[in-house]
């Protein structure tokens, strides 16, 4: 996806491409007279010399408690937290609000502001691959990963007594 740059002479893509990836552009154009080019071109953009490993406390369809914490963990310090804050968002199937929050260099915590709603279904998007996370170091996962919300079970103590 894309479109004409505003001066007519090239293509911007919607998005950040990916590095490391191979690309091959097929153009076709029509002037004002009607005739028709074609053109074929391929590019490589530039493959990261460092990436740094993603992990994180879900695993794919599983169910948690409504007080949980989604704990991501990173291999190396990041620069560039707000990019990377923006490269994972959250996907509720009842419109719950995830917040961020960053504890030193390496870990990024999302929860509500509340606790989950029983029966919530949650899709965490990580879009990384093409964010540069600290000088030189990219992100390494682009994924979809879901999992859900059981059943409310909330237990409390007294540490004084």
């Amino acid at each position: 996806q894309g479109a004409i740059t505003p001066d007519g002479t090239g293509w911007k893509p919607a998005a950040a491409l990916t590095p490391g990836t191979a690309y091959t552009v097929n153009a076709q154009a029509v002037d004002a007279d009607g005739l028709a080019a074609a053109a074929t071109t391929a590019f490589t953009t530039l493959a990261p010399d460092k990436r740094v490993s993603t992990n994180d406390n879900i695993g794919d369809g599983q169910t948690y408690g409504v007080g949980m914490i989604v704990k991501v963990e990173f291999s190396t310090r990041i620069a560039n937290k707000d990019a990377v804050a923006k490269g994972i968002t959250f996907e509720t199937d009842n419109g719950t609000e995830i917040k961020g929050h960053w504890f030193g260099d390496d870990r990024l915590d999302f929860r509500p502001a509340e606790y989950w709603k029983p029966g919530t279904k949650v899709t965490i998007h990580y879009r990384l691959k093409n964010v540069e996370v600290s000088p030189g170091v990219y992100g390494d996962v682009d994924k979809d990963e879901p999992f859900s919300i059981g059943r409310s079970q909330v237990s409390t103590a007294d540490a004084a007594t």
